[in-house]
């Protein structure tokens, strides 16, 4: 198995032990480097890498790198965060009404951050357990009008 297929199954085995175990998902949570690094996942000296937790409630959207590819939905905001930085700011800042303004509509009950991944910094987002009540609820609660598709 290549290396980074290796590092994509070790990552994915303590996405599941964090769904299990509420103990490790703190400490994966508050220590991610530490965590990582105890598990044979290596990240390079110069680069951080923090956990984030996705809820029934609060669901993160990451702005990648510039070399990153984006999925299709949110391709439009990103292009943008990545051309002018006063948006970028603004949709870092206030998410909830960028979205809005771009025709994205949220429930009442769920709060959507964005986040900013760098070179230096990359964010592991931890999703709602497989198969929990509030799975298919946050995944198909935000729909954009305008590019017809769900966002999650």
């Amino acid at each position: 198995m290549a290396e980074g297929q290796d590092q994509s199954k070790k990552l994915g085995e303590l996405l599941g032990r964090a769904w299990g175990d509420g103990t490790f998902k703190a400490r994966l949570l508050s220590d991610t480097m530490a965590v990582l690094k105890e598990n044979g996942i290596t990240v390079p000296e110069d680069v951080s890498v923090k956990a984030i937790e996705n809820t029934d409630k609060v669901i993160h959207i990451v702005i990648p790198p510039r070399n990153y590819t984006v999925p299709v939905v949110l391709r439009e905001l990103i292009s943008r965060a990545w051309s002018d930085d006063t948006f970028k700011a603004r949709l870092l800042s206030d998410t909830m009404a960028v979205l809005k303004e771009n025709g994205i509509t949220v429930p009442e009950n769920v709060s959507v951050k964005a986040i900013e991944n760098t070179d230096k910094v990359i964010h592991i987002v931890i999703p709602p357990k497989a198969g929990s009540s509030t799975k298919s609820y946050v995944l198909t609660s935000l729909y954009s009008p305008q590019i017809g598709e769900y966002l999650l």
